[in-house]
């Protein structure tokens, strides 16, 4: 089997730009049901990581905690743009790094030692065009 093989079944892409905000984020993954999303960046044309479950997580203790730039957390997650939140803030355990991904025809095996390499628990599948 390869990683092409492991992708749900559901036909649903979720691909979401750096400029939604944090708060539609987690609506838009909510109604989709998606744990973990791919974010792009429009703006400069390039891949800017994966969003998870996880960084909701996050931003909701940093806003408790009153580290938020906002009083209210859910008027900071709406003015809070995805592109702020995954450049202004460390990535939460588990998330990949921008650079780690595997490619649809890669092996399982070759999925497993980058998942452990990684310490992250989602990886994007993507098959970038060449040239």
């Amino acid at each position: 089997h390869n990683a092409f093989d492991m992708l749900p079944e559901s036909g649903k892409v979720v691909l979401l730009d750096s400029s939604v905000s944090a708060y539609s984020a987690f609506c838009i993954m909510s109604a989709n049901e998606q744990v973990a999303v791919p974010v792009w960046d429009s703006r400069n044309d390039q891949y800017m990581g994966m969003l998870t479950v996880t960084d909701l997580l996050e931003l909701v203790l940093m806003c408790h905690d009153g580290k938020a730039v906002d009083s209210g957390c859910a008027e900071g997650m709406r003015d809070m743009t995805l592109h702020h939140w995954m450049t202004s803030y460390p990535r939460p355990p588990g998330c990949p790094g921008v650079s780690v991904e595997v490619h649809p025809d890669d092996d399982l095996m070759v999925v497993l030692k980058t998942l452990i390499r990684n310490d992250s628990r989602v990886l994007p599948v993507l098959e970038r065009d060449v040239g």
